[in-house]
């Protein structure tokens, strides 16, 4: 037999054992005689060579179009990206792998848009990391949809967002620097009523509008660090499954009441309505009850999430 011929029948014969046979490359390296290098390297021209091929497939599924279009069908969408994601991936995991896929997906939807608002949080804010250099749009803005909470967490920090989008867009921003929830009684100055003015009237302009949905706080705890929310309205905060730029809603949708005392500097939930394109960027299996919500009440319309929230999505809606 040609050498080429017994070669490629080793390769067969060792592919074989390891991946329909299940032995290991030590079980395999003793069996051929030969070192468990040398059974990595036919393992790797077995697969250059065609003699192996491995397909990757959702369980119970055709491919992650099928569950797009479920997603988008179910929750009445114009859109959704799904980044691959295993079963037993660590939050940070599915962080990194839903920035990742809206770092592709966004430059390509927010092409025709000029006024894009942007929210925060922890999958937004890595969406701005990972998020590559595009060519120069100068007539791009990028503006805040909220204040800033805290001091310490570049996440709940809008403006650093909005710097780096600006920086890979090479386009403009607009920075405010007032916290998301401001006492009431606290009068603003006058140069910080003219830049909120301003910014309301960026927003009546919105194309496009990217943000997070997150989970509800519960009773005993508020994630905005310069609100002291009292005993009863925590109890109101407890109702919610979820929040959308600090708005809370419930399962129906319909928001929990402000908490008094507070003003709080965002973009009215119910106006995300009007926006042509309102990107959201979640998962994670906590908050598929505040995703379903808030895609049914419209606060966003096109999603970027990964394959286990999609499929716990879908099995929610379908059950």
């Amino acid at each position: 037999m040609p050498r080429n011929r017994t070669d490629m029948m080793q390769m067969y014969r060792i592919a074989k054992m390891y991946y329909m046979d299940g032995l290991t490359q030590a079980q395999i390296a003793a069996a051929e005689s030969i070192s468990r290098s040398q059974i990595s390297r036919l393992l790797d021209q077995a697969r250059a060579r065609g003699i192996v091929e491995i397909t990757v497939r959702m369980p119970g599924r055709i491919s992650l179009n099928e569950l797009r279009d479920d997603l988008v069908r179910e929750l009445r969408l114009k859109d959704v990206a799904i980044a691959p994601l295993n079963e037993t991936a660590a939050e940070e995991d599915v962080i990194e792998a839903i920035a990742t896929a809206a770092a592709g997906f966004l430059p390509k939807e927010l092409k025709s848009c000029r006024t894009v608002g942007v929210g925060w949080g922890r999958t937004v804010y890595r969406m701005s990391c990972v998020l590559s250099h595009r060519g120069a749009e100068s007539a791009k803005l990028f503006v805040p949809l909220i204040g800033a909470s805290g001091t310490d967490n570049p996440a709940m920090q809008v403006n650093a967002i909005l710097d780096r989008l600006g920086e890979r867009f090479r386009a403009h921003t607009y920075f405010i620097n007032v916290p998301a929830f401001r006492e009431s009684e606290v009068a603003l100055s006058e140069l910080e009523k003219k830049r909120l003015q301003q910014l309301h009237r960026y927003w009546d302009d919105l194309d496009a509008a990217i943000v997070g949905v997150g989970t509800a706080p519960g009773a005993d705890h508020f994630f905005i660090t310069e609100v002291d929310a009292q005993p009863a309205e925590r109890s109101l905060l407890a109702q919610a499954v979820g929040d959308v730029l600090t708005h809370f809603f419930r399962a129906d949708g319909t928001l929990v009441p402000e908490i008094s005392g507070y003003e709080r500097v965002a973009f009215d939930a119910a106006d995300l309505r009007r926006v042509r394109k309102v990107i959201c960027l979640a998962g994670g299996r906590d908050k598929v009850p505040a995703l379903i919500a808030a895609a049914k009440a419209g606060y966003y319309n096109m999603l970027v999430t990964d394959s286990v929230t999609a499929e716990a999505i879908y099995d929610a809606i379908r059950s």
